[in-house]
């Protein structure tokens, strides 16, 4: 028996040694490229070994900024710069958490560098955000004046419009200036009784 697997780049089976191989085309035909997972070593296949061989189409084929062999790091959140993939099945509420600790963006008035760390947490529709691409629009940024509470607003009205989730959540915390620490929340969607917040810091 062979079994498929979707969460690759590139089509890849195991058979029922538990040996993965990765499906490679060549100027002669196909080819198994495998992964021998009692030595390591990288060897042909023979395809009469296996009693099944397909392609498979990853939903990850759209997206631009993963697997690039450079990474161009745009300028401005304006750019056209963040992406989603299709969501996986899920019988069960499926509650996504991405943790981004290092921010950075500038003060509109003064220049000077605002440090921040994000909680973004969202129930996905149908499709759900890549993170280098969520990375790189959170580095842009960098390059731009914000409020706080600007910058809050702008990630999930971002992250809204490019999913629609069910139910999103952005937490910005901020490291203090001037002896206040400003951290705003945006959130819309019907929270799922799931979700269970806890302690958040800048730390």
């Amino acid at each position: 028996m062979v079994h498929h697997y979707e969460e690759r780049e590139n089509p890849w089976i195991s058979d029922d040694n538990n040996k993965a191989w990765n499906l490679s085309k060549t100027e002669a035909g196909t080819q198994l490229m495998g992964i021998d997972s009692n030595t390591g070593q990288v060897k042909l296949v023979e395809t009469s070994a296996l009693t099944q061989v397909n392609t498979v189409t990853h939903r990850s084929e759209s997206l631009k900024k993963l697997g690039e062999g450079s990474t161009n790091y745009v300028l401005s959140t304006k750019d056209d710069i963040l992406e989603a993939f299709e969501a996986p099945p899920c019988k069960g509420v499926q509650i996504v958490n991405l943790d981004c600790p290092e921010f950075t963006a500038n003060c509109p008035k003064t220049g000077q560098p605002d440090f921040g760390r994000f909680y973004i947490d969202y129930v996905p529709s149908k499709t759900m955000v890549e993170s280098k691409s969520l990375k790189l629009y959170l580095f842009a940024f960098r390059n731009e004046g914000h409020f706080h509470e600007e910058v809050v607003a702008k990630i999930h009205d971002d992250l809204s419009k490019l999913m629609n989730p069910v139910w999103l959540r952005v937490e910005g915390y901020f490291m203090p200036r001037g002896g206040i620490s400003i951290n705003p929340t945006a959130e819309s969607g019907k929270r799922p009784s799931e979700y269970i917040p806890c302690e958040r810091t800048w730390r």
